[in-house]
């Protein structure tokens, strides 16, 4: 049985496309974990805020109508945390951008 010209141009095509897709991985792992430990802390943050809101009962809508107080602490909490959590992303975005520009090549293509 022999195999297609065509076809077999295509598979060391295929081959050649996924071994180079596998040495860009560890830059890609290596970027990931930059970042991730750059935003540890950040994360944390938003944890720690989202438990806290729903510890104080923002998911309870009947206690909204009997402490006005607690709702307010609730809601104001959850903007708080939610602003921060849009902040970690924006710094997650620009560290990435640092890291591209550092090490002078583009990440984007390697996923």
């Amino acid at each position: 049985m022999q195999i297609n010209p065509i076809l077999k141009h295509s598979l060391n095509a295929n081959f050649k496309n996924s071994t180079q897709k596998s040495s860009k991985y560890p830059k890609v792992v290596e970027k990931q974990a930059y970042i991730e430990a750059k935003t540890e802390n950040l994360e944390n943050l938003v944890t720690l805020g989202f438990l806290g809101t729903f510890a104080s009962g923002v998911y309870d809508i009947n206690s909204f109508q009997k402490d006005k107080g607690l709702s307010k602490i609730s809601i104001i909490l959850l903007i708080a945390t939610t602003s921060l959590l849009i902040a970690k992303w924006v710094k997650q975005i620009q560290l990435s951008k640092r890291y591209e520009k550092e090490n002078g090549y583009d990440t984007k293509n390697y996923a």
